[in-house]
């Protein structure tokens, strides 16, 4: 495993990083993706990537070269939300969740083979209630 450390653009104070480091995988096909994405826009977990190395840990993502066919999505929780009973409930149909860059902010990763209804669903009641909010990475369903 390669961790790359990929300079992003802040605009208008977002991201609240200037910089954010993945995990990738160096196979015969290429870089494989093997995080999801907090802030990089347009890739998701598992996509094949065309990368620039700069340095032993800094390089940028050039493209996509093979699509994994999942989507990134990231989703903010409110105050009051039960989080954990929310990321039970998302793994428990196969919804990958990464946390930690800011309070109540999390990436998600959903499989090929699952819908954004399916997810959706999932946090219909926060939704509902305005205590979460969905922002789409990349969205291939």
């Amino acid at each position: 495993m390669m961790k790359l450390i990929v300079d992003l653009e802040v605009v208008d104070e977002w991201p609240p990083v200037a910089a954010e480091s993945i995990w990738l995988e160096r196979t015969d096909s290429g870089y494989q993706l093997k995080t999801i994405p907090f802030f990089i826009s347009g890739i998701a977990y598992d996509d094949f990537l065309d990368i620039e190395i700069f340095s032993e840990t800094h390089g940028a993502i050039k493209s996509v070269t093979v699509s994994s066919g999942n989507s990134t999505v990231w989703a903010y929780f409110r105050e009051g939300v039960n989080e954990l009973r929310v990321l039970s409930r998302l793994s428990e149909i196969g919804i990958g969740c990464e946390g930690g860059a800011l309070t109540g902010y999390y990436a998600l990763n959903v499989p090929a083979d699952k819908s954004l209804a399916d997810l959706k669903k999932c946090i219909e009641v926060e939704l509902t209630n305005g205590l979460a909010e969905l922002a789409y990475g990349v969205c291939r369903h």
